[in-house]
Order: C-alpha cells, then structure tokens, then sequence
C-alpha cells in the first residue's frame, strides 16, 4: 500500500508541476505577455547620411519621418499630381528596403502606407502642424505593419 501511495503522490505532483507549467506557458514568464512563433520582429534602424544620399529617390517633393531624437527612419519623394507611387527607403533589421505609397507627393501629404518586399510601414498624423510656414512637420506615429515593435513617436515633414 505505500508504494501505491508514493506512486500517486508522484503523480499527482507530476500533474500538478505539469499544470503550473502550462499556466505559466499561457500567462507568459513573470506576466510578460508570451511572443507567437509567428510574430515578426522586425527593427526599424535609423537611415544614415550615405543611406540616404545614395537612394536615388525620383520626386519633385519629400516627406520624412524622424523620432524625438531626431533619427531619420523613412524618407520617400513622390510627384505632385500624379496616380504614380511615391517611393521611399527605410532600413528594417539593418538592410535598406525600397518602399513606396499610392498617389505620388500628395498622397503622403497627411500620413500613408509604404510597402514593398513584403514589408509595410504606416504613417499617422497624431496632431496639428508644429510652426508654420510652408512645410510645417506634423506629430506622427510609425509603426512596422505586423511586427512587435511598438509604435515610434516623431515628426513626420513634408516639402521641398
């Protein structure tokens, strides 16, 4: 009998540290969230100065986006008036990635979509024009469509 009794006991603690586990699985490690397999962790880095000299970007006007910290992540030009896509560079996990957004220079104008090889940003105006003048920048979000990284605060500019 208490070899019947141990061997319960050992399953029931097996059972028991077996659930605790799958709890804790579900729950994420200390109560962080738990990542997907599936989840992109894409990275936005910041364009250098060579990055963006060498883009070669076709536009009569440009947009930017740059963070609070004044790090450039997404320049795109497009043309005024045009059905044609503006096109635009960003750096997402250390490689330069062409993107471009439908409706050329105006269809960036009050924040858009860029994609391109499978990768998409979004822009989000956030508030009024910050100044005046003819190129005033606008608070904004970007954020990697689909991927973990949170949603990064900044500027996003518009102009000559």
């Amino acid at each position: 009998m208490n070899v019947d009794k141990a061997i319960l006991a050992s399953v029931l603690a097996a059972l028991s540290l077996a659930a605790c586990t799958q709890e804790n699985d579900r729950n994420g490690s200390e109560g962080q969230k738990a990542s997907t397999p599936t989840t992109p962790e894409h990275r936005l880095a910041p364009l250098s100065e060579n990055d963006m000299r060498n883009a070669s970007l076709q536009g009569e006007l440009g947009c930017s986006f740059t963070t609070n910290s004044e790090s450039v992540l997404l320049i795109a030009m497009g043309v005024v008036a045009s059905s044609d896509p503006a096109k635009g560079l960003i750096k997402l996990d250390n490689e330069l990635h062409p993107v471009s957004a439908p409706g050329g220079f105006d269809g960036m104008l009050r924040g858009a979509t860029f994609e391109g090889d499978g990768n998409a940003v979004q822009v989000s105006i956030t508030g009024e024009p910050q100044g005046s003048g003819e190129s005033p920048p606008y608070p904004a979000e970007l954020m990697v469509v689909g991927s973990d990284q949170p949603t990064i605060n900044g500027l996003w500019t518009c102009g000559p």
